[in-house]
């Protein structure tokens, strides 16, 4: 009993207490974190990594290659309860302004950096709406694909890496029953609320036709466009990447692991 006591009092305190004091207060004002910024750094925002990943979440590591791809000056900020403007990690601070959501972060940093992945022709034009689809779909139904079997498969493996390495295995262990319950029932909600409820057996028809998709476009290639690095392997990496190194029992885990889709 004492458990499942402390186990409620910890969900409370992590998911439930931070939405009740938003609603209180209002919308939050925009805080610069760091008050010594250097120009033209990037300080970036994101969740806490593992051995294996960088960060756990997806958007973070598609932001941190997209900057490393195109040599961008940027400084890791690790963080567990901080959240940016729209209540989320990543973000970045730039020049003492703050930019949230992958999406536009991206825009920004291009903007800022003049970042050009495609030259200014038909064909090129043809090749970043195809990109930007790839990134749509990746960022938006395949997320919610994954995000499935994170929170139904391993919830130990789960929560020691939410938890990364900062608070002892023997505790994680002790509350994931019921902070990994809350966790599933609110992600879960999610889903269903963006792409639909499916059963299990549909769940996996639907991942493994992602995953096919993706398998399909890098076909012989070296990336998706070529020999060119784009936004898209980032976004793409991003997400197989948090799915892959988790290393739960899943089917995306274990059809990523499979030879047909070594070159993804």
């Amino acid at each position: 009993r004492s458990i499942l006591l402390a186990s409620a009092l910890a969900a409370f305190l992590w998911y439930v207490l931070p939405k009740l004091l938003v609603m209180i207060k209002g919308k939050r004002r925009i805080t610069i974190h760091e008050k010594k910024w250097k120009k033209d750094t990037v300080y970036l925002y994101q969740m806490y990594g593992t051995k294996s990943m960088s960060s756990f979440s997806p958007f973070c590591i598609k932001i941190e290659a997209f900057l490393r791809l195109h040599t961008i000056p940027f400084e890791r900020r690790d963080v567990l309860v901080t959240k940016g403007e729209n209540g989320k990690v990543p973000f970045i601070e730039l020049n003492g302004e703050q930019t949230a959501d992958s999406n536009i972060i991206i825009a920004k940093l291009a903007k800022q950096f003049n970042v050009q992945e495609y030259e200014n022709d038909e064909d090129a034009n043809i090749d970043h709406s195809i990109d930007h689809s790839i990134c749509s779909m990746a960022d938006f139904r395949t997320y919610n694909l994954l995000v499935h079997y994170k929170m139904s498969c391993n919830q130990k493996i789960l929560m020691r890496a939410l938890a990364a390495g900062r608070v002892p295995d023997v505790i994680v262990d002790w509350l994931a029953p019921v902070v990994g319950y809350l966790l599933r029932s609110e992600y879960h909600r999610r889903i269903n609320e963006s792409i639909g409820k499916f059963t299990n057996e549909q769940f996996d028809e639907l991942a493994r036709k992602d995953l096919e998709v993706y398998r399909g476009l890098l076909g012989s290639k070296r990336f998706l466009f070529g020999d060119r690095l784009t936004t898209a392997d980032c976004t793409l990496f991003g997400h197989l990447a948090a799915t892959y190194y988790l290393r739960q029992d899943s089917l995306p885990m274990h059809t990523l692991a499979s030879e047909r889709f070594e070159p993804l």
